[in-house]
């Protein structure tokens, strides 16, 4: 494994990754040699090697009247990660609530392909996790089973574990496909499903989560999912949904 891409993305450059890993090597020397054995001009070596004592993940002394530096343990990074965690924690109720007082503007994100269809499954149930909200709803296509297999159950029962209730509207095709989660009880038992008339046929999928759209449009080779993030938008949406609702009568 390359390290220095993974000290890149703690946030070290790359000429900051190059001098710590060459100082781990040598566990202690004097610039100049560090220099010399990195291939960096001494004066760099100098100002990055202040760089990352400032960071922590550096010290020098003096030996024989020469600084010397000696790398911090590499648990240190784990330390700096707790630490910045901590803090980026303390602060986001006060981000928050300057969100709140924000003027109401939509948010709109939008993704590709199968990582993006994750990411956005995975923001449904955080963010009805932590609104404390247990309610989702769904104009939904089996195709989204099909194109993840093997996420898409492991999806539905994490949402099972939150006690998320789905209500769900699929295609009329769908139900011999819906048939696989048939013999999950728990999932049964939270889970409402109606079967729109055969005349109309869809390859999208709609989510409404507390103040949020998901669009996911399955077609193949053009995987897109687009994120709208609005209150108002998102309860013309539900209301319009559990107006639909009403009107389907086969309730399985």
């Amino acid at each position: 494994m390359n390290i220095v891409p993974s000290l890149k993305q703690f946030g070290l450059s790359e000429t900051e990754a190059k001098i710590y890993l060459e100082l781990l090597k040598s566990l202690e020397a004097p610039v100049f040699k560090i220099a010399q054995k990195s291939g960096i001009p001494r004066t760099t070596t100098y100002k990055v090697l202040e760089s990352l004592k400032r960071s922590g993940l550096v010290m020098n002394f003096r030996k024989n009247n020469v600084l010397h530096y000696t790398p911090e343990s590499p648990y240190r990074f784990s330390d700096i990660l707790d630490s910045k965690k901590e803090k980026i924690q303390n602060i986001i109720p006060q981000m928050l609530a300057i969100a709140d007082k924000s003027p109401v503007k939509p948010i709109i994100k939008l993704y590709e392909d199968k990582k993006g269809i994750k990411i956005v499954r995975a923001d449904i149930l955080e963010t009805l996790k932590k609104q404390k909200e247990k309610q989702l709803y769904a104009i939904a296509n089996q195709d989204m089973y099909k194109l993840l297999p093997q996420f898409f159950p492991k999806w539905v029962e994490k949402r099972v574990k939150y006690k998320i209730r789905s209500k769900l509207i699929l295609p009329y095709s769908a139900q011999k496909d819906i048939k696989h989660f048939s013999q999950n009880a728990n999932i049964n038992a939270l889970r409402e499903v109606k079967f729109l008339p055969s005349q109309i046929k869809h390859n999208c999928s709609v989510n409404i989560y507390h103040n949020k759209l998901a669009f996911f449009s399955l077609q193949k080779n053009n995987l897109i999912t687009i994120v709208i993030e609005s209150h108002p938008v998102a309860d013309m949406l539900r209301q319009f949904f559990l107006f639909v609702w009403g009107l389907i009568l086969n309730d399985k």
